[in-house]
């Protein structure tokens, strides 16, 4: 089993770092996005987002066989990922 040990600082600073980055050269996030762009925006597989989507009852909108997302409820996904990992201690493995 692989046991990680972070430093809360140290992984806040980097964390804070590399959404300023990433934010910096990204577009506006468009008010709905597509599976690929909610992937993206979340930094995760196809799979994963669709067992987040499923774990936080996300509304999904369906254009044809496309699925969209409303931005504010990826969002609100990234959110809730930060406060389990903070409640966890920054160890989203555990439970």
């Amino acid at each position: 089993m692989l046991n990680l040990q972070l430093d809360k600082d140290l992984f806040h600073e980097f964390i804070t770092s590399e959404i300023d980055k990433r934010m910096s050269k990204s577009e506006p996030l468009p008010y709905m996005m597509d599976t690929l762009k909610a992937c993206e925006y979340l930094s995760v597989s196809r799979p994963t987002l669709l067992t987040l989507v499923k774990k936080s009852d996300v509304p999904t909108y369906s254009v044809g066989a496309k699925k969209l997302y409303k931005r504010s409820d990826i969002e609100k996904v990234a959110n809730d990922l930060c406060e389990r990992a903070k409640e966890k201690n920054y160890d989203l493995l555990e439970g």
